[in-house]
């Protein structure tokens, strides 16, 4: 029973409501209400019938992860300098397949002869690639590279973005892609915890939404809210007790989300 999507809207009146009808039997406990038995012989009990069984409910959320399922792809602008480089629009956007094939079409274009892979580095591209992380990649003018250096050093100096599809539906952001995060906080000396997730907004997941399929899949309470910080944007979703296990099966088998994209951060 979700009792804040109710017209009880808490729980201390529901279980009231319900102990009047003699549908429980509650009992003070230090001021929390326990209870301890269920007539079945009353109504609405007696006549319940469920509509749907534990079976059931596994094989639609199979059905939904099938149909929704979360592919990502690391994606890199071209920019002003490495566009003009490469005889592209400035906001042209390349993953890292597309981008490889662009070098080979590039280099043969420029007569650049290339043998088991390696080819040696014209000036023009040592100053407008290599020379500024020249350090790193420890390339010379006239020296061999390969393929995968000369990609490695292009995507340094663009700018990366990210792309989301889900079904069909296809959205393109800006930066790196971040991993949903979440930690279990510890309350009342590790009696009790509560688990904190964010960057949902970042793999297409509605914070509300997942607020109540949490409450759903682990039968707790959940609440969703502003994260904190004026530099902190989106939503902190805050499920009662220690799901740390059991969240990216979820993420996983609801919402297609790949386990290497969850992150426990403590």
């Amino acid at each position: 029973v979700l009792v804040q999507s109710s017209s009880y809207k808490k729980l201390g009146k529901f279980l009231s409501t319900m102990a009047k009808k003699k549908i429980f039997t509650l009992k003070d406990n230090k001021g929390q209400q326990q209870i301890t038995a269920i007539n079945k012989d009353v109504e609405p009990l007696k006549s319940f019938k469920p509509t749907a069984t534990h079976q059931d409910h596994s094989a639609s959320q199979t059905s939904s992860a099938d149909s929704g399922t979360v592919q990502l792809k690391r994606l890199w602008r071209s920019g002003t300098a490495i566009g003009e480089y490469l005889g592209c629009h400035k906001d042209t956007l390349f993953d890292e397949q597309t981008l490889l094939e662009h070098i080979q079409q590039l280099l043969s274009a420029k007569g650049v002869s290339v043998s088991n892979g390696k080819f040696v580095v014209p000036e023009e591209m040592y100053n407008v690639v290599f020379k500024p992380v020249q350090a790193q990649y420890k390339v010379e003018t006239g020296q061999p590279c390969t393929f995968k250096q000369l990609s490695s050093a292009l995507r340094c100096k663009m700018q990366e973005f990210h792309e989301i599809k889900i079904g069909d539906a296809i959205t393109v952001k800006k930066g790196a892609i971040r991993p949903i995060k979440f930690y279990v906080e510890e309350r009342q000396g590790g009696r009790k915890h509560l688990t904190h997730v964010v960057n949902l907004e970042d793999f297409a997941i509605d914070p509300e939404s997942f607020c109540k399929a949490c409450m759903k899949e682990f039968a707790t309470s959940s609440t969703c809210q502003a994260l904190p910080g004026k530099n902190d944007k989106g939503m902190e979703v805050l499920v009662q007790g220690n799901i740390a296990k059991k969240l990216p099966e979820m993420l996983h088998s609801v919402y297609g989300v790949a386990s290497e994209f969850v992150q426990q951060t403590k």
